[in-house]
């Protein structure tokens, strides 16, 4: 095995052109900050303990890595990976996969009805008598004398109103 001195390496690295050191600088700085972005959701918790949802985010999020990964080794190849039949393929299922999780994400953030709540509310707004002897609507009283079987109807001037005047003849 040969060691490589430092005057030999930079001579190596001066035969390299300008344009490919600067491409694979660029190249290693992209992948050192693909490996940062992808830290932490990879090393938080593990994948057995996340929840569904988190779980599938991941995965997809995996599943596009893998897929621009492979993009960038076929340009590294001098390779057109639009012309890539199979990749093609797996980023349209990855976008595919991307939609359906987002359909998730906004059934889960969704308004949702309450049904106690709403229960409550119908049985509160219809209108309930609370005594029979005396009834109110809140703008009428109507005032029933059971022993005489007659029905008076007043409103709070005293005077007779037409839905009163209704009401009682459908009593009859």
């Amino acid at each position: 095995m040969t060691d490589i001195t430092e005057t030999e390496s930079s001579e190596r690295v001066e035969r390299i052109p300008a344009e490919v050191c600067d491409n694979l600088r660029r190249f290693h700085q992209t992948l050192t900050d693909l490996e940062e972005a992808l830290q932490p959701h990879f090393a938080s918790v593990p994948p057995d303990q996340r929840p569904p949802l988190q779980r599938a985010r991941n995965d997809v999020l995996s599943l596009f890595c893998i897929n621009s990964l492979y993009w960038m080794l076929l340009c590294t190849h001098g390779k057109n990976p639009r012309e890539n039949e199979m990749l093609t393929n797996e980023l349209k299922r990855t976008k595919d996969y991307m939609g359906r999780l987002k359909e998730l994400e906004e059934k889960r953030l969704a308004p949702k009805v309450d049904k106690t709540a709403a229960k409550n509310f119908i049985r509160n707004a219809l209108w309930q008598p609370q005594d029979k002897n005396n009834v109110t609507d809140g703008t009428k009283e109507i005032s029933v004398d059971k022993e005489k079987h007659a029905r008076k109807f007043e409103d709070r001037n005293g005077e007779t109103p037409e839905v009163a005047t209704k009401i009682a003849k459908l009593m009859n």
